[in-house]
Order: C-alpha cells, then structure tokens, then sequence
C-alpha cells in the first residue's frame, strides 16, 4: 500500500484538483473586491437590514452581499469556460435567483409570490436551457436512469436547492 500523498496520489490530487485552483481563486478575489463595493452601496441605496423581525443579527448589516457573491461566482466560468455550452443558463438562472433573493430581501416578499417565482425561475432553468436531471448514479458505477421523472426530479431538485439559502430565514440552521 502506497503513502497517499507519494506516487501516483499526488499526480492524481494535483490532475483533479488543479485546474478548478485558478477559477477558485479569481472568485474569491472578484468577491474579496465586490464585497466592499457592495457594502457601500448597500448603504448608499438604503438596503441595509435592520436587527429583528426575520433577521438574527445583532446590528445593521448591509444586504448586497449576494451580488458580491454572484459576480464571484460569475466571473470564474466567464474567464474560464467561456464557450461551454451550459455557462450562460448557469449565469442567467443563478442571476434570476440572486435577484429574487435580493428582491424579497428589499420588500419582504410573500411566500406564495416567492415560491411562484422560484417555479418560473426552475422552468426557465429546464424549458430554456435544458437543464435535466436525467439519472443518478449507485455504488458500482451503475446509473440509473429517470425517464419521465427526470422534469419533476430537476424541479424539485431546484426548488429545494433554493429553499436551502432561506434556512436562515426561518430559524433553522
């Protein structure tokens, strides 16, 4: 048995995990760069959320964090993957999403008007881009094919995906 870190583990860790270094970084530096812009204008437009109701911090704290984030996490497959067929569905879909969040954050939106907008944001994401969970995989290497439930599975995949960031909102977490 080989020590993990000699022979052929190190050319593997560095073959896997390379490429994605360069990307990582430019998020986190786009983001390190957008997050004091935000800040300010987050101030400067008044989104600033205040302690209590459904927020758990203690002070103020400016709302426009996730548009740092986003452009982030936008900027490393617009340098990087450029052409890959998928990266403008990505950034268009988790665009939409970042503006809902920054929508219900500034006016409080209902839940019926948030989860209808979460739906048409998933169907975009399916009808206009294609995006389809069309299988999953087991132990083996098997895959196991969805069918006709490959729509539902991705809707509610996403739907469930986007409820993730609203855990804090609800106390859990």
């Amino acid at each position: 048995m080989s020590d993990f870190f000699g022979g052929d583990a190190l050319h593997n860790l560095q073959e896997r995990l390379g490429p994605g270094l360069m990307p990582l970084i430019v998020a986190f530096a786009v983001c390190a760069l957008a997050v004091p812009l935000m800040i300010w204008l987050s101030r400067r437009t008044g989104m600033i959320a205040q302690p209590g109701g459904r927020h758990d911090h203690p002070k103020p704290t400016p709302l426009l964090g996730g548009i740092a984030m986003y452009l982030g996490f936008a900027a490393a497959p617009i340098l990087f993957l450029p052409h890959y067929k998928d990266t403008l569905g990505v950034l268009v879909v988790s665009g939409l999403a970042a503006l809902l969040l920054l929508a219900d954050d500034r006016w409080h939106v209902r839940a019926a008007i948030k989860i209808s907008l979460q739906l048409v944001v998933a169907v975009v994401a399916i009808v206009c881009f294609g995006f389809k969970i069309a299988s999953f995989g087991l132990p083996g290497e098997q895959l196991v094919p969805l069918g006709w439930l490959a729509i539902p599975v991705t809707l509610l995949w996403l739907l469930g995906m986007k409820h993730t960031v609203h855990l804090p909102d609800w106390g859990v977490g």
